[in-house]
C-alpha cells in the first residue's frame, strides 16, 4: 500500500512513519516548522520511502493519489491573515 502522511516528521507523525515504512510505500510531506528530519532519517535509505519539504498551503502540488495520513499536528498552523485585521 502506498501512504502519504502530513506531518510525518513531527513528534506524532515519526512514529505512525515507523510502523508504516517496513511494509508500505512511505511519503512524508512536512514543512519542518516543528518536525525534525532526524525524527525520520533512519528510513531515508529504504528504497520506498520519500520525504518531500512542503507545506500544507501547497498540497495541491504534491497531491497524492494513494492513502493519505494526515497527523493532529498536521492542522495547527497559523493562519495568514485573521478577520477584520
Amino acid at each position: 500500500m502506498e501512504y502519504f502522511v502530513t506531518g510525518g516528521a513531527g513528534f506524532i507523525g515519526s512514529f505512525v512513519v515507523d510502523r508504516l515504512a517496513p511494509r508500505n510505500s512511505v511519503t512524508v510531506y512536512d514543512n519542518l516548522s516543528t518536525g525534525k528530519e532526524e525524527f525520520i532519517a533512519h528510513h531515508f535509505s529504504e528504497k520506498y520511502f520519500r520525504f518531500v519539504k512542503g507545506d500544507l498551503l501547497d498540497i495541491r502540488q504534491a497531491a497524492p493519489r494513494r492513502c493519505v495520513v494526515t497527523t493532529p499536528s498536521a492542522h495547527s498552523c497559523k493562519p495568514r491573515h485573521k478577520e477584520g485585521h
